[in-house]
């Protein structure tokens, strides 16, 4: 089994290979395309990846535990949101202009395989919208939402949306290369 060390530095290989190719000269605008979603997917990854290893570094307690994973927790929303509403389209069209077939259905499928995690996310609206990022003016909502806040459901929730992207990322790699 790997540390996390290794794990965060795999990350950020990735994200800096994939910054790479999305710096240098597409050979077209579909390759254009194809390296801006793996960007995005990459800063995604590494960003959840570095959160993880700290908290497992630092190992916060009590209300600074909870504290800690709402950061977690903004970031997989957010994430989820713009993949649900965005990217998997611009995959799919991706998919669609290299000649590459792909259903939709076989994206619903394999977050199917993850749906009560990831509707944990959505359980998570409130939490988002008062405490991570969107502050809310009720102090006494944020604190008890945050009191609410479980490390293994939310490391349950990041291991299955993380499960879930890497799925959707061998669409786009496939995607990416005609397959």
């Amino acid at each position: 089994m790997k540390t996390p060390e290794q794990l965060l530095r795999e990350s950020e290989d990735r994200l800096n290979k994939a910054l790479s190719d999305y710096e240098a000269p597409p050979s077209s605008t579909l390759a254009r395309e194809f390296y801006e979603l793996r960007v995005q997917a990459a800063i995604f990854n590494y960003d959840v990846s570095f959160d993880v290893v700290s908290i497992w570094h630092h190992e916060p307690a009590g209300f600074a535990e909870k504290v800690a994973l709402k950061g977690l927790i903004h970031k997989l929303y957010e994430y989820d949101q713009l993949l649900s509403k965005h990217l998997v389209a611009r995959m799919l069209a991706l998919a669609r202009t290299r000649g590459v077939v792909i259903e939709s259905a076989d994206i619903k499928a394999e977050r199917k395989k993850w749906k009560e995690q990831l509707l944990q996310l959505q359980h998570w609206s409130d939490l988002r919208n008062q405490a991570t990022g969107h502050y809310g003016r009720d102090i006494a909502t944020q604190v008890a939402l945050l009191k609410q806040v479980r490390r293994e459901e939310v490391m349950n929730v990041v291991a299955a949306f993380l499960s879930f992207n890497i799925a959707v990322l061998k669409v786009l790699e496939n995607a990416g290369r005609a397959r």
